[in-house]
Parts: C-alpha cells; sequence; structure tokens
C-alpha cells in the first residue's frame, strides 16, 4: 500500500491578509510594557532613556562627558551625566591620595572594588529608575548636579 499521493501537486490559492475591524480592539497592555515602550523614544544621542542614564557611569568621567556633550533634550540623563562625573571625580583624587600618602596595595584594590560597587549599584538605580524618572542623589554630589541641571 502506497498512501503517498500520486495525482498532480496540489496548488494553494494565495490569500488575502484579513483586515482588523475598528469593532475588536485589543486589551490594553500591561503597565510594566506602556512603561517599557514609552522608555524608547529616542533621544539627542540615539539610544533610550535608561540605557544613557546608566551609561554615564560605565566609563566614569568619560561617558559621563560625552554623554554631556551630545545628549542635550533629557534632563534625566544630563543629572546622571553630571553626578557620574562629580564622583568619579572625588573616587580618582581618593585614590590619588591614597596613592600620594603610600597606602598598602592590598588598599588601594579594595578601594578599586568599592569604587566599582559604587558605579555599578548606581547605574543600575539610574537603569531602574528610568521607568519614571525619579533621580537617585548621593548626599552633596546629588544635590550638586541637581542645581546644575536646573541652572541650564
Amino acid at each position: 500500500m502506497n498512501f503517498l499521493p500520486t495525482g498532480p501537486p496540489l496548488r494553494r490559492t494565495p490569500t488575502r491578509p484579513t483586515r482588523r475591524h475598528a469593532s475588536r480592539s485589543r486589551p490594553p497592555a500591561p503597565v510594566w510594557l506602556q512603561r517599557r515602550r514609552a522608555l524608547r523614544r529616542l533621544w539627542g544621542f540615539g539610544w533610550r532613556v535608561d540605557l544613557e542614564a546608566a551609561a554615564a557611569y560605565v566609563l566614569g568621567p568619560i561617558s559621563a562627558l560625552l554623554l554631556l556633550i551630545f545628549e542635550t533634550t533629557s534632563d534625566y540623563v544630563r543629572y546622571h551625566a553630571y553626578q557620574s562625573a562629580l564622583l568619579s571625580f572625588a573616587l580618582l583624587a581618593l585614590h590619588m591620595l591614597l596613592l600620594l600618602l603610600r597606602f598598602p596595595h592590598w588598599f588601594q584594590w579594595l578601594g578599586l572594588a568599592l569604587d566599582i560597587g559604587v558605579l555599578g549599584h548606581t547605574a543600575l538605580r539610574a537603569y531602574r529608575d528610568a521607568d519614571v524618572l525619579e533621580r537617585y542623589p548621593l548626599p552633596w554630589i546629588g544635590e550638586m548636579a541637581s542645581r546644575w541641571v536646573g541652572e541650564e
């Protein structure tokens, strides 16, 4: 017994795509998805707001200064760029002081690990808080960055 078709091959007729009727509407998207879609707006640098704010902390003062130069529309990103630049310069000055005072190398490595932890934590907070554009101010530095953004 042969179960394979032996006749001519079946031709598929092209079908027209069906149109959605106006009476059928989709239920609204969940709130978290609406927020993510709102964040997909592109700003001056060409990235999403949450990624730009977190990227300000990645390379320290270098990425912060690049964002301050190219990002001219989003106060949220500019705030985090200012805060990142101030924090990075303060940490750099602390490391120079430790180097000049000849602290042991293990102490400098511990300071570097703490620096990476602080920058990583603030980058994560900037990324997460971008949904509601809530600023995460650090003591003294956050107030100064907020004042600078307000003066622009």
